[in-house]
């Protein structure tokens, strides 16, 4: 994460990229993460690589939190906010007919589970985006502090050195008296041609 905040983007940008690829977690079509953020970030003008780093919200220890909610309101919305018909919605069995007919066994499960990811990612992909702007803002701001204090005492540093230097290897001048001074010349005034 401490990559993403070191890009040279805005925090906006680095936020809209990481809130994308967190979105692009809750969507069903594993595999597919990194080209749905992508796609996400194109549109919302997100960094593409801090879209990459979002997608790992979808991980090993969170994908079945992520899965069973999707699934859970993408079959409410599904039935029409009727509770019972979703509660009814039968789940396929792992049995051979799942391989045989496992578009027509799975594209239920996925229709409610694609539903069911808008409605639970948008809310978390908001929240994750002002969390990672103001990470971002953060870091920018005390990434500058510490260039211009650093800046500062180079500068420092250096004009310290060149005044030491001034002060041991000036040859002591004497003041000579100016005797011979050279005025220069008046020159005359150039005819310019009239026409």
């Amino acid at each position: 994460m401490l990559r993403v905040l070191r890009l040279t983007a805005s925090p906006h940008v680095i936020a809209m990229g990481v809130a994308a690829g967190s979105f692009a977690s809750f969507t069903p079509f594993l595999g597919f993460h990194f080209v749905t953020a992508w796609i996400i970030c194109f549109f919302t003008r997100g960094s593409y690589f801090a879209g990459a780093v979002g997608t790992f919200f979808g991980n090993p220890l969170t994908f079945p939190f992520i899965w069973a909610s999707t699934l859970a309101v993408g079959r409410v919305v599904l039935h029409g906010g009727d509770v019972s018909a979703a509660a009814n919605f039968e789940t396929p069995e792992l049995t051979l007919d799942l391989i045989l007919y496992s578009f027509n066994t799975v594209l239920p499960v996925m229709q409610a589970m694609l539903i069911g990811s808008v409605p639970v990612g948008v809310p978390v992909c908001i929240v994750i985006y002002f969390i990672v702007r103001k990470m971002a803002q953060a870091y920018q701001n005390s990434r500058l502090k510490m260039l211009a204090d650093k800046a500062r005492s180079d500068l420092a540093l250096k004009l310290e050195q060149s005044d030491h230097q001034e002060t041991n290897n000036t040859p002591k001048m004497t003041t000579a008296p100016i005797t011979d001074i050279q005025m220069p010349m008046a020159s005359k005034p150039s005819r310019k041609a009239s026409w």
